[in-house]
């Protein structure tokens, strides 16, 4: 079949426009939009044929309300031109961005074979260790490159982070949507009637929630939350977005080790925790420094799990103690009766544990 698209047409003039009934429409002169892929809470993604490089690409058109005004456009370019400067194996190419005659706005990205992460929970839910950890170790490298541009994502969740099939590795992280959360806050029926963000509740730090301003702490508390659900299989914190937010806020985060169904070492355990801590301030500090300590953390567990290298097990005294543990009564004994010899060896004893 030839990529050569045939003139698009449009809906005719008395017939409701959908999101379905906009596949075919040949978007700012340049964009053919060939099905429709997914819908979402910020609007509809495309697969869509890029006109004169004959690249296939996926095209998102945000929801009307969204481009409705000025600020919001303004917004909306302010936050994507920084989101494009972001290169990284691990986040999504963003190719261009604009707004269609009709005052719609459009993001068009690199176009993806595989699935999301909340869909593949689904089904494989909860990860061995080596796996979320991996999975978890991109997606921390790609909020490390977001913030050297300055960019918080302020939505990270299992839906907007793609494991690709088309880089050859299982599960290749795929970051998208950065910069778009905050477009979201534009709309009124956003918050709840005491004024709180509603976002997604289940990924959603305390300082975000209580409306203070939320920066890259924010986003790597949302990523321990999902190695939290990657080990353990759901959230640490469930029920309706209210009293999800109410336990964000002030309630201590359950521990990963105590409830997963499969081995968590103690290492991932404590990052957890940290991630999940109530003051921003308390958290891991530099997001490279977390995807380091995950990558590490992988490789030892795959290590492990293929036999090559050994839990590490407490190490026996050495020689060294042993002969002090000797030679500490003796030299007592000699020198000053049997009481200090006593001394002496309950001394050496504790020396060697």
């Amino acid at each position: 079949m030839s990529e050569t698209p045939e003139e698009s047409t449009s809906p005719g003039l008395d017939d409701p426009i959908t999101e379905e009934s906009l596949v075919g429409r040949l978007l700012d002169g340049r964009y053919e939009l060939r099905e429709l892929i997914a819908t979402g809470a910020m609007g509809a993604v495309y697969r869509a044929l890029q006109r004169g490089m004959g690249r296939r690409v996926a095209v998102k058109l945000l929801h009307e309300h969204l481009g409705a005004e000025d600020d919001v456009v303004k917004r909306f370019y302010r936050e994507m031109q920084a989101t494009a400067r972001i290169e990284h194996p691990n986040t999504v190419r963003i190719y261009d961005f604009g707004h269609t005659q009709d005052g719609g706005l459009f993001l068009v990205m690199e176009l993806l074979s595989g699935r999301t992460l909340a869909d593949v929970m689904v089904d494989e839910a909860p990860f061995s260790a080596t796996r979320a950890a991996r999975i978890g170790a991109q997606i921390a490298s790609a909020l490390a490159a977001a913030r050297r541009e300055g960019v918080v994502h302020r939505d990270l969740k299992p839906e907007n982070i793609f494991l690709s099939t088309q880089y050859g590795p299982r599960d290749w992280v795929k970051v998208f949507d950065f910069g778009l959360a905050q477009m979201e806050d534009t709309r009124p029926e956003d918050r709840t009637e005491g004024g709180a963000r509603v976002g997604t509740p289940l990924y959603m730090a305390p300082e975000y929630i209580q409306n203070r301003v939320a920066d890259y702490h924010a986003d790597l508390y949302a990523l321990g939350v999902v190695l939290y659900e990657m080990v353990v299989g759901k959230p640490p914190f469930t029920g309706n977005p209210r009293e999800v937010m109410e336990k964000h806020v002030h309630q201590a985060a359950p521990r990963a080790a105590d409830n997963a169904a499969q081995y968590c070492p103690i290492w991932l355990d404590k990052l957890i925790a940290n991630l999940l801590r109530k003051d921003p301030a308390e958290r891991p500090h530099d997001p490279d420094r977390v995807a380091r300590v995950l990558e590490r953390g992988a490789v030892r567990e795959a290590a492990i799990e293929a036999g090559h290298v050994q839990p590490v097990a407490p190490e026996g005294p050495s020689v060294l103690l042993w002969v002090l543990a000797l030679a500490v009564p003796l030299f007592a004994l000699g020198c000053s009766g049997g009481v200090l010899a006593a001394l002496g060896a309950m001394g050496a004893w504790l020396l060697v544990g």
